[in-house]
Order: structure tokens, then sequence, then C-alpha cells
């Protein structure tokens, strides 16, 4: 499946390209690019992309964080994030397969980054803005589905 070899369907170049696409797919807040809005579609593509998994306000704390680590830890950060990707060989949402180390790990340093870098009022304001977003998110996908309280 992974491997483009005699008499198989597909090309070496769509053996790269569904990689490149799944990579993009990780990285981009693809929530951002539906219109009109749409409660449901924005909530699946919000917890299937890396920014959204890890929080729009922790992602760039983390990925900052992230290039300032030792060269081992970050090569192990990238290494695993890459092997994982390389796995699938068609469309996949590789966030929900196996990034759940990575992304508990994201919101880790990013949440160290920001406890150093802003002042602590700051710190607990980006991090209640955080969890208003993630509140606000489950909440919007308990209405879609229609959970409403009583």
């Amino acid at each position: 499946q992974n491997f483009v070899g005699p008499g198989s369907q597909a090309s070496t170049a769509d053996f790269v390209w569904i990689r490149l696409k799944n990579l993009f797919d990780l990285l981009a807040p693809r929530f951002f690019d539906i219109y009109p809005f749409n409660a449901a579609s924005i909530f699946d593509n919000c917890v299937t992309c890396l920014p959204g998994a890890v929080g729009l306000f922790i992602v760039g704390p983390a990925f900052l964080k992230c290039a300032r680590l030792s060269t081992e830890l970050r090569w192990q950060i990238i290494v695993s994030a890459v092997a994982i990707l390389l796995v699938f060989s068609g469309p996949a949402l590789p966030v929900l397969h196996g990034y759940q180390p990575i992304v508990g790990t994201l919101i880790f340093l990013g949440l160290v980054y920001l406890n150093d870098a802003v002042s602590s009022r700051s710190f607990r304001v980006l991090v209640a803005l955080q969890l208003l977003c993630n509140i606000g998110l489950v909440a919007m996908q308990g209405w879609v589905v229609g959970v409403h309280a009583s």
C-alpha cells in the first residue's frame, strides 16, 4: 500500500503528493476556509488539524518553544511526526491516528513558553481565552447534535 511497484496503480508523484496533502491538512487551520458558517463542518475541521487540537492561542508558542529545544529533542519530535505522516498512502487525518502524544507535548511546550514569555496576568488571560474557545467548540458541537440543557 505504501510503495510504488510494478503493477501498482499509483505513481511516484501520487506517493509523494498524498503525504504533502496530509501534511498540509495537519498544519493548516482549514476550519477558516468554511464559508458560509456551518457549525458541524467547523467542528469536524477544527479537531482534525494541529492548530485546532493544540489550540489557536497555544500552537504558535508551542512551535517557538520546540524550535528552542536542544537539537536532539527537537529531532525526536520532528521524526515522530514525520514517521506517522509517512504511513498513510491515502487521504487521512493523522492528528486522529497517533498524534495524541505529539499534541500533548505541544500543549505542554506552548504553556511553558507562554509562562516564561509573558506576564502572569497575560498568561492567565491567554489560557482563559483558549479554554473559552475549547468550551465554545464543545458547546457548538452539542448544539449541532441536539444536546440542549433544559
